[in-house]
């Protein structure tokens, strides 16, 4: 194999060695800081800091850090993986999955000359016989039956090896058939109905999923894109070729840089990330239709669409909420409107989609709505506010909301239901051209009989009472283990963590990041994930936990909290916060989390009797703050791995004191638990005294 070239293979960023530990970039930051041996960045005239890869490789196999490579592949994933990270000494890690999946296709059909071609044209150079490829194939017992499993494959890769490339480049395909379907050709329309070879644009195209969705409504879809990543690029127009496209993705900052002026398309679709700013004096860009967009990124995404849309094409994009109301854009909002570009603002609220962790909104926009023959008329624009929550999210009801829009489009239907309207010039006129939903949207309960609803109201509070009752039990428990003298120890004895580790008496688990995929009640073959919010909020905290969950198969050698766990905070605003799992047993750890499991003996004895709600009562005091600290006196403090764990020392009080300690917190504990219900139901009465009222007045009217 020929030397590698220091441009290619010797030069690493924090986020290649984030890929190649399977860890985040800022973890990388904290090994800089945290260990004096860790590589020294090398100069270069870039402004992100670069680092020697032979180096880099050294002190991660050194301090255990290095990703290790599977070794029983059961499926063209795990194929993929073992090929991508074998690589991974020569390439960053996705343009080594860019190879391995190139590789892959040529044996699917090995006489696909007009495959083989794109492939090379993708930045990987000439694959057969090559000592890439040969690293490959080495092991290799898999062989994918068709493109697409290829593909799907190199997708699932993507889902496991971290958060911070599927968050940024991969749009889950519950969103992307979402907003392709608002672009999918309406019965009624003549410019759709008959159109043929359709362009597709997306100027921020990531992994290609919405134009592969969007794609998938016509066989014979043009699709162009363009990327700011150039890795993210070549993987996209890898994945569209295996699926029978013959895609064109640039890299490029579509922003700042129009990598297909000219183009005209039927259809565009867009997943910008969200707040981006744009840099001073871009004012006088040729794209800009509708005004300067004064730094504000979303309304540079608008026009951009607009831009490369024809008189009779449509887009779909998700931007901000705050887009909708911001002094910045209100000049662009009031032109989109004026020129009747704007058809329909949809409310996404965060978790209704996998991946969508912001209050999100769908804007569509249409330049044929002023160049029918019969316009839609200036104004009238359809506004959906939130999804309904009552109901299991799902086709049925994306179907349901869909027809709701295209009754009003195409059938010219009033659009007025318990969550959209259709307004008027004038109302979006008078409310500034505020676009939220929310201000156009009126707000109706439906209104059930009084005394069904006073009935549900009395077995709640029945329910209720029975909590009460057990939390008085419980603080009765706690007081009668509170006297003065029980409260002083004869002394303390102390324990060091990583002493119980080394005895196998502790175990540490640390959470990882992954895809999450939005919350079904009714599913029960998805696991429920344990976020930072869990920490702060409990079980209070109904929708802060519950809104992502992960598929059983991906859990099953992922790590899962243990009934008695102690979950600890490791970084950001919950840094060593910690709580005791309920009921929360075999749920996923998030990324930011670790789980503390004491080791009982058969007797249910912990070691040096060490209980879980103990070990939660002394994370949570200003001792182990201290420790904190002192590990961080050198910086501030930003996250605790799991060497800093083993590093603290618990002080645990000796005599009788502890025995009466330990009563004292397992009332605690219970009665911390009915307490969340009354809580819930505490507030959720002035919506149930709400809904009599509403009744009443029915019944009376």
């Amino acid at each position: 194999m020929p030397d590698p070239t220091p441009d290619t293979f010797e030069q690493l960023s924090a986020s290649d060695i984030a890929d190649l530990a399977g860890v985040s970039p800022s973890a990388v930051s904290n090994w800089r800081k945290r260990y004096r041996d860790f590589p020294q960045p090398i100069e270069h005239s870039g402004r992100w800091l670069r680092y020697r890869s032979d180096q880099v490789r050294t002190w991660l196999e050194t301090h255990g850090r290095m990703t290790k490579l599977p070794t029983d592949c059961q499926s063209l994933t795990d194929e993929l993986e073992r090929a991508a990270t074998s690589l991974q000494e020569h390439l960053p890690f996705t343009k080594a999955l860019l190879v391995a999946a190139g590789v892959h296709a040529t044996f699917v059909e090995p006489e696909d000359v007009e495959l083989l071609a794109r492939v090379r044209q993708l930045g990987v150079g000439d694959l057969a016989g090559s000592d890439l490829a040969q690293m490959v194939v080495v092991e290799h017992e898999l062989v994918a039956e068709s493109y697409q499993e290829i593909a799907e494959s190199v997708v699932e890769v993507l889902n496991t090896r971290g958060g911070r490339l599927v968050e940024e480049s991969v749009t889950s395909p519950e969103l992307c058939e979402f907003l392709a379907a608002l672009n999918t050709p309406l019965e009624a329309e003549e410019a759709f109905r008959n159109v043929t070879n359709p362009v597709v644009y997306d100027p921020c195209a990531g992994l290609g999923g919405t134009l592969l969705a969007v794609g998938g409504q016509y066989p014979d879809a043009h699709l162009i894109g363009q990327e700011l990543n150039p890795d993210y690029a070549n993987l996209a127009e890898l994945l569209l070729v295996l699926n029978g496209y013959s895609p064109q993705v640039l890299a490029g900052d579509s922003l700042t840089f129009d990598g297909h002026p000219g183009l005209k398309a039927d259809i565009g679709v867009a997943h910008p990330p969200l707040g981006v700013r744009l840099a001073a004096g871009m004012g006088d860009d040729p794209r800009w239709l509708l005004g300067d967009p004064k730094g504000d990124g979303a309304n540079g995404w608008i026009q951009i669409l607009i831009d490369h849309l024809k008189v009779t094409g449509r887009a779909t994009l998700i931007v901000e909420n705050a887009w909708a109301h911001r002094p910045s854009s209100r000049d662009i909002r009031a032109a989109l409107v004026r020129q009747n570009y704007l058809d329909a603002v949809i409310s996404v609220p965060r978790g209704t989609f996998p991946g969508l962790t912001a209050d999100s909104l769908v804007v569509v926009v249409d330049r044929a709505r002023a160049h029918d023959d019969t316009p839609v008329p200036l104004g009238e624009v359809f506004f959906l506010e939130g999804f309904p929550t009552d109901e299991i999210l799902g086709p049925q009801v994306f179907t349901a909301l869909l027809a709701a829009y295209r009754d009003w489009r195409v059938r010219n239907a009033t659009g007025e239901s318990s969550l959209s309207a259709v307004t008027t010039y004038d109302q979006i006129a008078e409310c500034g051209f505020d676009l939220t939903p929310a201000r156009h949207v009126p707000h109706h309960r439906d209104v059930r009989d009084v005394d069904v609803v006073i009935k549900e109201l009395i077995g709640q509070l029945e329910n209720t009472t029975m909590d009460g009752n057990e939390f008085v039990k419980a603080l009765s428990r706690y007081h009668e283990n509170a006297v003065p003298a029980h409260f002083v120890p004869s002394g303390f004895r102390t324990v060091r963590l990583g002493d119980l580790v080394d005895r196998e008496l502790l175990v540490i688990t640390e959470g990882v990041s992954e895809q999450y995929e939005a919350f079904d009640p009714g599913d029960r073959s998805k696991t429920p994930v344990l976020r930072e919010e869990w920490l702060e909020w409990g079980a209070w905290s109904e929708g802060s936990i519950y809104y992502d969950v992960l598929a059983r198969e991906r859990t099953k050698r992922d790590p899962t909290t243990k009934m008695e766990d102690v979950v600890i905070g490791l970084t950001g605003d919950v840094l060593g916060n910690a709580r005791l799992v309920d009921y929360e047993c075999d749920w996923f750890l998030d990324q930011g989390l670790a789980a503390l499991t004491l080791v009982p003996n058969e007797d249910r004895h912990y070691p040096e009797g060490l209980y879980p709600a103990y070990l939660e009562l002394w994370f949570n005091s200003t001792d182990c703050a201290d420790q904190i600290r002192r590990l961080y006196k050198a910086g501030p403090r930003r996250r605790l791995d799991i060497t800093a764990l083993e590093e603290l020392v618990v002080s645990i009080p000796a005599g009788d004191s502890y025995d009466t300690l330990a009563r004292r917190l397992e009332a605690l504990h219970e009665a911390r638990i009915w307490v969340g219900g009354i809580k819930r139901f505490v507030d959720r009465v002035p919506e149930r005294e709400a809904e009599i009222l509403d009744a009443l007045l029915n019944q009376y009217q």
